[in-house]
C-alpha cells in the first residue's frame, strides 16, 4: 500500500518535471497575406493546448521507449540530433 502511494507520487512529480523542464518551441510562421503572419507556437498550438508540444514529444519517447523497446541512449541521441538539426534550419 505504501509503495503504491509512493509510485503515484514519483509519478506525480515526474509528470511536474517534464511541464516545467521540458521546453519545445517553434519560430516558423505561416504568412496570411502580404503583411499578415500567424506563428504556429503562440497563436495556433498554444491557444488549443497550452505545452502540447512537449507533452506529445514526452508522450512519443515513452511510446518507443516501452512498446518499441528503444534504448535511451538512442533515444538521447535522436532528441540531442533533432534539436540540433531544426534549430539549424530554423524551425525550432
Amino acid at each position: 500500500m505504501i509503495s503504491r502511494a509512493a509510485s503515484i507520487l514519483g509519478c506525480t512529480v515526474i509528470g511536474g518535471l517534464i511541464a516545467t523542464y521540458v521546453q519545445i518551441s517553434v519560430k516558423t510562421k505561416i504568412p496570411v497575406t502580404a503583411t499578415k503572419s500567424i506563428s504556429i507556437q503562440t497563436q495556433f498550438f498554444d491557444n488549443i493546448f497550452p505545452n502540447i508540444l512537449p507533452l506529445g514529444y514526452t508522450f512519443l519517447l515513452y511510446y518507443l521507449l516501452k512498446k518499441k523497446n528503444v534504448s535511451p541512449v538512442v533515444l538521447i541521441l535522436i532528441t540531442f540530433v533533432l534539436a540540433i538539426v531544426l534549430s539549424w534550419l530554423g524551425v525550432l
